[in-house]
């Protein structure tokens, strides 16, 4: 469920920009951008739009929808459009509401390959951006382990990839948060 910020509010905009359960701050991820584009989904131009991946058979709707329209799924329901790729979502066996409001109310992340939305405690994780150099140098054995098993790999694998990683580099951790219990599980992308 999306619910609005006060403290989102910006001066050149109508209204607050909408929370999303499970993308902490779209803007800072850079699927968000300021911009006075008018929005194909409600026809207004609020101050931002969405540049992030969208998976439609609609060749418009890249760069041309708002986060409002994202967030009240009328994007989805409109263009036939998802933000993320759901396999993995999918796999993990999550509740219908779940898959829904990520794929398609929850504003997707920018990555070489395709999205891997991480999940735990039978729910979507939150998505923080790029994982810090803290982040990796300091992740648990679970958080290495849940690693590992995603994208088999070994213990030498981790270290040899972790040990120079720099947000923005070649190689990407993403970082995501469980709602329910605050485990950190990483995303793993090579350009």
């Amino acid at each position: 469920m999306v619910e609005n910020a006060g403290d989102a509010m910006d001066a050149n905009m109508t209204s607050p920009l909408p929370v999303f359960k499970y993308h902490l701050d779209p803007v800072a991820s850079g699927v968000v951008i300021k911009s006075d584009v008018v929005c194909m989904g409600c026809g207004k131009a609020r101050g931002h739009i969405y540049v992030g991946p969208a998976f439609t058979t609609n060749k418009e709707v890249g760069n041309n929808i708002c986060p409002w329209c994202i967030a009240d799924g009328s994007a989805a329901k409109q263009f036939d459009v998802e933000f993320s790729d759901g396999h993995w979502l999918a796999k993990a066996g999550l509740a219908w509401g779940i898959l829904y409001e990520v794929l398609q109310r929850t504003p997707g992340y920018i990555c070489w390959q395709s999205d891997h939305w991480q999940t735990h405690c039978h729910d979507a994780c939150v998505f923080h951006g790029d994982a810090t150099i803290e982040d990796v140098a300091n992740a648990s054995r679970s958080t290495i382990n849940a690693w590992k098993d995603d994208y088999n790999q070994t213990d030498e694998d981790w270290r040899r990839l972790s040990e120079g990683y720099r947000p923005g580099g070649h190689c990407c951790f993403y970082k995501f948060v469980c709602r329910r219990c605050g485990e950190i599980r990483l995303s793993w992308d090579l350009d």
